[in-house]
């Protein structure tokens, strides 16, 4: 994993917590429909999953809250032609805040 972008959307008086997950490789091959699963923890806990586009790239969204703050944790990547190695991420984990929101 690359990087975990943090953001969300304002829904006032609420906001819907985002992080765009950007993955990379170490080896040859497409970054498009890996599986990434991840869970939001704080004034929610859920598990949440998305595929990423051709560049390696998925957001995954909370649903609002009224809460200022949430963190998000990879859980996994899958994807049959590659390996996940957790080792090999530079972030896995990610507090996003309601300042992150547009």
């Amino acid at each position: 994993m690359t990087a975990l972008q943090p953001g969300g959307d304002l829904v006032e008086p609420l906001w819907e917590p985002a992080v765009q997950v950007r993955l990379a490789l170490t080896g040859a091959g497409s970054l498009g429909g890996i599986e990434v699963t991840g869970r939001w923890t704080g004034a929610i806990t859920m598990t949440v999953s998305g595929v990423t586009n051709p560049t390696g790239k998925v957001t995954l969204t909370a649903p609002p809250i009224s809460e200022d703050t949430l963190t998000f944790t990879v859980l996994t990547v899958v994807d049959a032609a590659h390996e996940y190695r957790p080792e090999l991420n530079a972030v896995s984990q990610i507090t996003v805040t309601r300042a992150d929101a547009d």
